[in-house]
């Protein structure tokens, strides 16, 4: 495994030079800043309860299965899983 250091400088050159290749990196980066400001957005803002119920609603139209009158759904791992997906402890999520 190799590791390498480009200076600021020297990137900023390169992407001058190539701008396809700052084209590329945006393209990239920008979807990742905006999934990650929608998740602090729902960190700050939302509660747990809201927190769970988003993700409960998200997972029944993902992969729910509906069956008569209701919509199963299989729940993703533990119960620290679903804590840690919804940015809490397991006596926030116990206590709802």
């Amino acid at each position: 495994m190799q590791i390498f250091f480009i200076s600021r400088d020297d990137f900023r050159r390169f992407c001058l030079e190539h701008s396809e290749v700052a084209l590329k990196m945006l393209a990239v980066v920008g979807p990742r800043l905006r999934r990650l400001v929608g998740i602090i957005e729902e960190l700050s803002f939302t509660t747990v309860r809201q927190r769970l119920a988003s993700t409960l609603v998200r997972l029944a139209e993902t992969e729910g299965k509906r069956t008569e009158d209701v919509i199963e759904i299989q729940l993703p791992g533990t119960h620290q899983n679903i804590e840690h997906q919804l940015g809490t402890v397991s006596e926030q999520v116990r206590a709802i």
